[in-house]
């Protein structure tokens, strides 16, 4: 981590200086949560819309 990021506060740190300074990544084939997966209920489709809506955010968000 270099000495710049390492003072900032962490209320002004973005994703883009984590990904610089740590290098963070995303990794959709994590299973840490497959156990709380496994066992719930289905989606409804409007659940299932609005995850859709809130990936495609997040997508967009985490590219900036």
């Amino acid at each position: 981590m270099n000495a710049s990021a390492a003072s900032q506060p962490v209320t002004s740190l973005s994703l883009s200086d984590l990904r610089e300074t740590v290098g963070l990544v995303r990794d959709r084939d994590d299973p840490f949560f497959h156990h709380w997966l496994s066992a719930a209920d289905p989606l409804s489709d409007y659940e299932q819309q609005a995850l859709e809506r809130l990936k495609q955010n997040y997508s967009d968000f985490s590219m900036a």
